[in-house]
């Protein structure tokens, strides 16, 4: 069993979990919209509602948020097999009532979407009383290990009759080639005081989505905030992780690119001579282990003239970043990953000219715009125009 979630609490050797105290139906939507297609979970267990019931927020269309929110997850995930609870009780006698009406709804809910052929089922928290909620809302451990037994049985009775399948994989929604696919998200991040030139966004914990990082310019040090969605005018969509990486002593600025293939962004050296190091990343250092193994000099280097400017992005499908060298008329050489230089064996397979250069812009750079898993070449000027090229595989070797 693999708990998944973009939290982590609790004293499990797998904490990873999506609760969050204090939310409503529509904020669970929002948060499972981001997390759910990420780790494609074949089983949610899903407890609502009950903060929609005791702030009383339109208690009676909340039913209806429910199923769009249960509709969203089995998009989100196919195959995925939903356990939507009935709400524990509540103190106040008005939020019961609501709550009452509420789990009828819930029931029905699920009975629907079954005899539609859905793997939905309601899991009834009826042992949960009175006496197990001490603050009139939250259990207690006795509740919580209530709820938890009601969850567990339901799981079981799901694998009995076949509904537990292996989640399926896929892109993420919306990852397609389609124009005029811009949508607005002013204070992603408001920021943590950091220089501009401090910053960088590198995916540290391989979960498809670039984090927050603040780069020490002296040592090399890097403090990351995980990506949990970007912030919104009521929630933080950051996670402070903290220092991750102490630096490294030599020439060159930290880069951040996935040398290995495991999803997750390594720490690179790269320095005027062309020359990469790295440090594979296994999860970033804590305060009592490293999580950086040391691989050492993984290209050589020279192959950069004085104009030329020596770039790395993943050019073709294999998910490891690539050498390219931009030339002075912003043509492009590359050498494709084959698992970096190792002692006397060459890691680098030459590719030749991949780009004959474009007309346009100022620089060159490269991002993946289409969702394919190749880095596109952009040519951006200096107010920030971009003009792409979409790479379907380069120029003809």
């Amino acid at each position: 069993m693999d708990f998944v979630g973009d939290r982590q609490s609790g004293q499990l050797p797998d904490t990873d979990h999506e609760g969050v105290s204090g939310d409503l139906i529509s904020q669970i939507a929002q948060r499972a919209r981001v997390s759910v297609p990420v780790h494609r979970p074949n089983v949610v267990t899903l407890h609502a509602g009950t903060n929609d019931m005791d702030k009383n927020v339109d208690p009676a269309g909340a039913p209806a948020r429910m199923a769009a929110l249960v509709d969203q997850i089995r998009t989100d995930s196919p195959g995925v097999t939903v356990l939507v609870a009935t709400l524990v009780p509540a103190r106040n006698s008005a939020t019961q009532s609501r709550i009452n009406v509420f789990n009828r709804e819930i029931v029905k809910l699920a009975r629907e979407r079954q005899k539609a052929g859905q793997k939905v089922r309601a899991v009834s928290m009826g042992t949960v009383t009175a006496a197990d909620v001490p603050d009139g809302l939250h259990p207690n451990a006795t509740g919580y290990r209530k709820m938890a037994d009601a969850f567990h049985s339901a799981v079981d009775q799901s694998s009995l009759i076949g509904w537990l399948t292996k989640s399926q994989p896929g892109d993420l929604p919306d990852c397609s080639g389609a124009t005029n696919r811009w949508a607005p998200r002013p204070a992603f991040a408001k920021g943590v005081g950091a220089s501009l030139l401090d910053v960088e966004f590198a995916d540290i914990d391989g979960d498809g989505r670039d984090d927050y990082l603040v780069v020490d310019r002296d040592t090399g040090a890097v403090k990351a905030w995980l990506n949990r969605g970007g912030d919104t005018t009521t929630t933080s969509g950051w996670i402070e992780r903290g220092q991750i990486a102490s630096g490294v002593d030599g020439e060159g600025w930290p880069y951040f690119a996935d040398v290995d293939g495991d999803n997750r962004d390594d720490y690179l050296k790269l320095d005027s001579k062309g020359a990469v190091k790295a440090w594979l990343n296994r999860g970033g250092d804590t305060a009592t282990t490293s999580g950086w193994i040391e691989r050492g000099q993984i290209a050589k280097g020279g192959l950069a003239g004085a104009t030329d400017a020596v770039m790395l992005a993943q050019f073709n499908c294999d998910r490891m970043v690539d050498y390219l060298v931009v030339r002075a008329d912003r043509s492009v050489d590359a050498w494709l990953n084959a698992g970096g230089d190792s002692g006397d064996r060459p890691g680098w397979i030459s590719r030749g000219k991949i780009a004959s250069g474009g007309s346009g812009g100022v620089e060159v750079r490269w991002a993946d715009l289409d969702g394919d898993g190749r880095d596109d070449y952009l040519l951006v000027d200096n107010r920030g125009k971009v003009d792409a090229y979409l790479n379907r595989g380069g120029d003809p070797a």
